[in-house]
C-alpha cells in the first residue's frame, strides 16, 4: 500500500541519515551497551506492544544490548524515583517515556552529570529550560501531524456531506506533550477547513473523565455534530456518554456523530470496522522501534547523531483501508 511504503521509505531514509550524520568519537568494536528504560503503565496495550517490539529488535541486533524496563504505573512520583534508581546503575543510555513533560527535566540533567546519554521516547519533554536538561535525542510519533491528518480526513467527509463541522475536542492529559500536539493539529485542520471547535474536554487520559466531560459538553452544545478524540484509550467513556444521548450509532445511521480518533488501539480497530469511528490515525510502533534501535546503537558506540529530533508520520486508517494496512501495532499483540 502507498501509505505503508511511505513509512518504510521514511525509516530507510532515517537509517541513511544516521549513517551519514555520524562522526566517530571512540572505537565502535563490539561491546555491551547497557540501556535502562523508564516507561508508563505496564498494563496499557500500547506500552506492552512497544516493549515487545523493542525486545524483538534487541534480540535480532548483532550487538550485545542489555536492557532493563521499569514502569511508573502512571505515577509521576514513581517515575522520578525509578529514574533516580536507574541513574545509580550508571547505564550507557537512559530511555525515558515521560509521565509529565516538565517533571523529568531535572532528572535528565542528573543523568548528563553522571555521564549518561538520554533518549526521550514517545512523549516529548518541555522544550524550555536549562539546555543541560534537554535530552540528547527525541524519537516519537509526529502527534501534531497525526491529529491534523485525521481531522482533515473527517472534515473533508463532512464537507462532502454538506455538514458544517462543529466539533467537541476530547483531549488527553495536558501535562503530556502528545496531548498538546494533538490539540494543535486539530486546531490547524479546523482553521484550514472552516470547522469550529465548540468545546474542549480535558480527561487526564481517563475514560471516566471523558464520559463526564462529554456529557457536559453535549448538554451545553446541542449544536455539536462531530467529536475529535485524543486517543482510542478514551473510547469507553465516549461510548457510554453517547449511549446516554442516543448518539452511539454506526456510520450511515441518522443519529451517528462523526468521530475521529487516534492510535488504532485494538478497540479502535474494532470500532473502525463496525463504523463507530470514521477515521483514526495509526500509532506506528514499528518505524519508531527501528529509529530507536538505530539511535541506541549509534549513541552506544560513541557516535554523534545528525540531529536531535526524529518524528514518525502516522497513517490515516478508515474502515475502507484497515485490512490492507501492514504492521498496525494492535495486530502485533496477537502475534
Amino acid at each position: 500500500m502507498k501509505s505503508d511504503n511511505a513509512v518504510r521509505i521514511f525509516v530507510l531514509l532515517f537509517a541513511a541519515l544516521l549513517s551519514a550524520g555520524c562522526s566517530k568519537e571512540r572505537s565502535s568494536g563490539p561491546h555491551r551497551i547497557r540501556v535502562e528504560f523508564s516507561f508508563g503503565a505496564e498494563d496499557i496495550d500500547l506500552y506492552h506492544a512497544m516493549e515487545k517490539s523493542l525486545r524483538k529488535a534487541i534480540a535480532s541486533s548483532k550487538q550485545d544490548v542489555a536492557v532493563s524496563f521499569t514502569y511508573a504505573l502512571t505515577s509521576t512520583e514513581k517515575q522520578i524515583s525509578y529514574i533516580r534508581d536507574s541513574i545509580k546503575k550508571k547505564p550507557d543510555i537512559l530511555v525515558i517515556m515521560p509521565q509529565d513533560s516538565k517533571a523529568v527535566l531535572p532528572l535528565i540533567g542528573e543523568a548528563h552529570r553522571a555521564g549518561i546519554r538520554v533518549i526521550v521516547y514517545n512523549r516529548e519533554t518541555d522544550p524550555a529550560g536549562d539546555p543541560d536538561c534537554r535530552p540528547d535525542l527525541y524519537v516519537g510519533l509526529d502527534t501534531a501531524d497525526q491529529a491534523y491528518t485525521a481531522s482533515i480526513a473527517l472534515f473533508t467527509r463532512m464537507k462532502e456531506a454538506k455538514m458544517a463541522a462543529k466539533v467537541i475536542n476530547v483531549m488527553g492529559y495536558l501535562g503530556d506533550r502528545n496531548a498538546l500536539n494533538r490539540n494543535e493539529g486539530l486546531r490547524r485542520a479546523a482553521a484550514e477547513m472552516g470547522a469550529r471547535i465548540v468545546a474542549e474536554v480535558p480527561t487526564d487520559w481517563t475514560p471516566l473523565q471523558a464520559e463526564s466531560g462529554l456529557d457536559a459538553a453535549l448538554q451545553a452544545h446541542p449544536e455539536a455534530n462531530a467529536i475529535f478524540c485524543a486517543s482510542d484509550c478514551l473510547m469507553d467513556g465516549i461510548e457510554q456518554s453517547l449511549r446516554k444521548h442516543d448518539r452511539w450509532k454506526p456510520s450511515g445511521d441518522p443519529r451517528h456523530l462523526p468521530l475521529a480518533s487516534q492510535d488504532v488501539f485494538p478497540n479502535g480497530a474494532r470500532l473502525l470496522r463496525s463504523g463507530y469511528i470514521d477515521v483514526d490515525t495509526a500509532f506506528d510502533i514499528w518505524p519508531m522501534t527501528t529509529m530507536l534501535m538505530q539511535a541506541i546503537l549509534t549513541i552506544g558506540n560513541g557516535r554523534a547523531m545528525s540531529q536531535s529530533v526524529f518524528l514518525v508520520p502516522g497513517r490515516v486508517v478508515t474502515a475502507a483501508n484497515i485490512d490492507k494496512m501492514d504492521d498496525l501495532w494492535s495486530a502485533t499483540l496477537e502475534n
